[in-house]
Formats: C-alpha cells, structure tokens, sequence
C-alpha cells in the first residue's frame, strides 16, 4: 500500500499493465527540504493476475536512494523500461508534498484504481 499523506513529496508514479502481471512504482521522500532531498524511497509492487482480483497475488518492495531527485527518477525510468520487457509504462509526474494534490491528479489517470481510507491518508 502506498500511503499519500502532507508532507510527503512524491516525485512520481510509474505503471506497468501486463496480461500477467503488472508493476507500481512511486518515488518519495518525507524530508521537508521536499525535491532538494537527498533520500529517497523507491516504493513498488509486482501483482501477479490470478482468476480473480481476490487471488492476485502483490508483492511489495522498499528500498531507499541517496542523491538528487534527478537521478533517482533516471533510475526508475530505467527500471521501468526493464520491468516492462516491451509493455507500455505509464508515467504520472508529481512533484508534490501536497497530498491532495497527489491524489487528484493520480485519480484523472484511467489505469489508477485509488480509494482513500481515511482523509489524507492510505490509497
């Protein structure tokens, strides 16, 4: 689960959709120095599609980054050409401490299944 809450800057969001499994990636940092940060969570899931969406079966990852926002996102956008293996990665831009914000703009994206659990808080 990804936890969008203020404070938090997002950098961006990555998605991946294939027949059998698909790839979710963000970047953040809880520093308050925001983009000028220099550590940063790559936070991802691999789900891999079952019958139903009951049995799919996600798993999550965490790892953390020290350097720029820069780089960090170069990082991933490699990663996610790899990951893809020739799928389409979607790619939501963010750069935002404002979780509202971050929400919004993830909800106008037609591949992102987000629900909040609480004002400001889990999607």
């Amino acid at each position: 689960m990804i936890e969008f809450k203020d404070g938090r800057f997002f950098v961006a969001q990555w998605f991946m959709a294939g027949d059998k499994v698909d790839w979710l990636c963000v970047v953040y940092t809880d520093d308050p120095a925001g983009e000028a940060s220099r550590d940063w969570t790559v936070h991802y899931r691999f789900c891999y599609r079952a019958k139903t969406d009951a049995e799919d079966v996600k798993n999550w990852y965490r790892w953390a980054y020290q350097g720029s926002a820069s780089e960090v996102e170069v990082i991933v956008d490699n990663l996610a050409e790899t990951v893809a293996a020739g799928e389409k990665i979607l790619k939501t831009v963010l750069r935002s401490a404002d979780a509202e914000r971050n929400f919004e703009v993830l909800l106008k994206e037609s591949h992102n299944h987000v629900l909040p659990t609480s004002p400001g808080g889990d999607a």
